[in-house]
């Protein structure tokens, strides 16, 4: 358990240092001046976007871009004689990351003043950002530099996430390209008080 604080404290300690942490709290302040200036009865389905696409979309771009650039600097191997393992290192990114995710979507609702039902908001918002790290975890792997994850992850994101926001945007007909919504993305609709348009 010693271990485990001092992984989760280091990782902490990385995220501040490389502006992870700046990025992740400050994108919601740039959706709120957006969410601000539409009409009242647009706002909550613009916030869902918001924290469709912050916390949990780019959760799985930036973790893989840091996975990335982490195997482009090596470091991996520097780890492989310390007393952290990767189950411990794994567990920490994805903690530290939904856990911004997580803020960073309270910071959104709370700024947009868009009503939401909390209990249900915020655990799946941590699980949708604990996924979505895990996400970029599994895209990033392959690759040794951050170019070519960018590239890849991208499409991969695009085809794993965005298909899921026909069901809540006009025109209705994209639902029927789109597919069955994404679980996570459902819940958060729910608890925001949105259901699919046909």
């Amino acid at each position: 358990m010693t271990v485990m604080k001092a992984v989760l404290a280091g990782e902490i300690r990385t995220q501040l240092h490389s502006g992870l942490t700046a990025l992740y709290l400050g994108m919601p302040l740039v959706w709120i001046l957006i969410i601000r200036l539409l009409p009242p009865d647009s706002r909550p389905v613009a916030a869902l976007l918001g924290i469709y696409a912050d916390p949990v979309m780019m959760g799985t771009i930036f973790t893989g871009a840091f996975l990335a650039r982490e195997q482009d600097q090596g470091l991996f191997p520097a780890w492989a004689v310390t007393p952290m393992n990767a189950g411990e290192w794994l567990i920490s990114r994805v903690i530290v990351i939904a856990t911004q995710g997580t803020i960073g979507g309270i910071i959104l609702i709370s700024g947009a003043g868009v009503r939401a039902d909390l209990a249900l908001l915020i655990p799946t918002l941590f699980l949708a950002s604990a996924c979505g790290a895990l996400n970029g975890l599994l895209i990033a792997r392959p690759f040794r530099d951050i170019l070519s994850f960018i590239v890849a992850g991208g499409m991969a994101l695009a085809l794993i996430n965005l298909p899921v926001a026909g069901g809540y945007i006009k025109p209705g007909w994209v639902w029927f390209f789109t597919g069955p919504a994404w679980p996570g993305w459902s819940t958060l609709a729910s608890a925001l008080g949105l259901s699919p348009e046909g």
